[in-house]
């Protein structure tokens, strides 16, 4: 086995495994016609990291102490070095003419502290995971007090479907796609990121991959060459129990375009400013008669309004369904169309106590991957 790196790189990937795992952890130092990578630990606890600049010489492997790996790549600072497998299996690192071999103990086990805290680890493609963190970001709660809400969940399961999802209370967006490739552990991947995490992910450079190492109380995330460490001891509403059972569509080929440009007329109407909390944002009446549907801005009986009334209409597809109405946030709404360019569907389930209904569930005629679910205004 032999590969070229510059120093930094293969020492920020090695420092991550010391710190999750220990000095005296052994790390593989594997080569193959893909590219180069780090594992260290077993089973469950197992992670492998990509070495993505790593230049592939010889294909092959070789084990060594994530602390001797360590010493001997600083001794080369920000150089090309060269790491290759010697005849008796010992790591060998080169720079400038000058050669370091390491000792090495085969299958030597992770320390059982460390072993037991469960460090799990997911590698996915940037662009992939930037695109559903951004499809479903909007929903994420403002509140500081509500930490569980001012996060976003990830799920992988085991067929490689990942899921993403954020919630403020009052609204759940959510999104699943399916990988192509991925490395998860056995089992499946789950994690609660914080905004901080968020907006980091979304900082990845497209065409890299993006590693996240879960802890008991913090979460790991290597993108590219950035490197951070959040707190994330936080929990997650079960979020697939809001989402409502198939329900026939109240509303059918209505425009996200036309639809969206008239919640900003009306937002704009109403004096709503863009940095207010969603929260209290204007309410819009959504009624269905027949082929036709109406926008109309709802204001509370006891409040005095004085910049009177807006409506719009727009035609859309025929539904079995007697007629329908409901009142939602119109922020809300805005933000669930976001920049889709086809339809809307809206299902709405019904309560069993009352007349009214519980949620909405919007679905995209351009992206049947994406969902949104929101919870109606009862009019005051």
């Amino acid at each position: 086995m032999k590969i070229e790196i510059k120093s930094q790189t293969i020492m920020f990937v090695a420092k991550i495994f010391e710190r999750l795992f220990g000095d005296d952890v052994p790390v593989e130092i594997s080569a193959t016609a893909n590219g180069a990578a780090l594992t260290a630990g077993s089973g469950t606890s197992a992670a492998t990291l990509p070495l993505a600049t790593a230049r592939v010489i010889e294909v092959g492997e070789v084990v060594a102490e994530v602390g001797s790996l360590i010493r001997a790549v600083s001794a080369f600072p920000r150089r090309e070095i060269a790491i290759a497998s010697s005849d008796d299996s010992r790591a060998i690192v080169f720079a400038d003419g000058m050669r370091l071999k390491l000792d090495h103990e085969f299958g030597k086990p992770l320390r059982p502290d460390k072993a037991e805290s469960g460090a799990a680890c997911a590698v996915v493609d940037a662009g992939l995971l930037f695109d559903v963190v951004d499809a479903v970001r909007h929903a994420m709660a403002c509140a500081f007090d509500r930490p569980s809400l001012k996060s976003l969940r990830l799920e992988i399961s085991d067929d490689l479907c990942l899921a993403a999802a954020a919630a403020d209370g009052r609204r759940l967006s959510f999104v699943e796609r399916w990988l192509k490739d991925a490395s998860i552990p056995k089992g499946g991947f789950q994690v609660t990121l914080p905004a901080v995490a968020v907006d980091f992910i979304l900082s990845a450079p497209h065409g890299s991959r993006v590693s996240i190492f879960v802890e008991k109380h913090s979460v790991t995330i290597l993108t590219g060459s950035s490197l951070g460490r959040f707190f994330s001891d936080i929990g997650f509403p079960k979020w697939r129990d809001v989402v409502p059972a198939e329900e026939s569509p109240q509303v059918a080929g209505l425009s996200c375009q036309e639809t969206a440009a008239a919640l900003r007329a009306l937002l704009t109407f109403a004096g709503f400013d863009e940095d207010s909390d969603d929260a209290y944002a204007p309410s819009v009446r959504i009624t269905r008669e027949k082929n036709s549907v109406e926008l109309k801005r709802v204001v509370a009986r006891n409040v005095y309004e004085r910049t009177g009334d807006f409506t719009a209409h727009f035609n859309v597809g025929l539904t079995e369904h007697p007629p329908f109405s409901v009142t939602i946030n119109a922020k809300y709404l805005l933000d669930a169309l976001g920049e889709h360019t086809g339809s809307v569907i809206i299902r709405a389930r019904k309560n069993e106590s009352d007349a009214g209904y519980g949620v909405l569930q919007l679905d995209f005629e351009d992206d049947a991957d994406i969902h949104e679910v929101i919870m109606p205004i009862r009019e005051i």
